[in-house]
Order: structure tokens, then sequence, then C-alpha cells
């Protein structure tokens, strides 16, 4: 389980790495990461709260389709921690 939030948490840094990805949609995956490294609360909480914003993300018409594609990549490994 550990290795697996890593794993999201590289890519989220990846993310906001890149600069191709818009700088409102930068500050909402900074702000996943933030949320995902916190201690406070269960796992699974933050992780359906994560989704339900990766999914705003993914239908901002003013993303790049390769960042939208990493970012049903995100929302794939999430939902497979989750389960």
């Amino acid at each position: 389980m550990e290795q697996e939030t890593q794993e999201v948490v590289a890519l989220l840094e990846e993310l906001q790495q890149d600069n191709t990805v818009p700088r409102n949609v930068k500050i909402k995956l900074q702000e996943m990461q933030q949320q995902l490294q916190s201690d406070n609360g269960e796992l699974s909480l933050k992780i359906n709260r994560i989704l339900s914003e990766v999914e705003e993300i993914a239908n901002d018409i003013n993303l790049p389709m390769f960042i939208r594609t990493q970012i049903w990549n995100l929302t794939s490994m999430l939902e497979s921690i989750n389960t």
C-alpha cells in the first residue's frame, strides 16, 4: 500500500513539474499531494476525496490530451489503492 501511494505522489510531482499543465491544475495537484501525504484521516476517505477532484480536472477543456491521459492513469492508480 505504501509503495502504491508513493507512486501516486511521484506522478503528482511529475505532473506539477510539466510546463504544459495549466497553473490552476498544478495548484489542485499540489493540494491533492498534500492531502495524500497528510496524517489526518483515513486513507480511503482521502483517496475518495482526491478521486472526485481528479474527475473535475479530467473534464477541464484546457487540459492537453497527453496530460488528460496522465490524469486518467492517476485515477486508475488511486482506484487500485482504494480497493
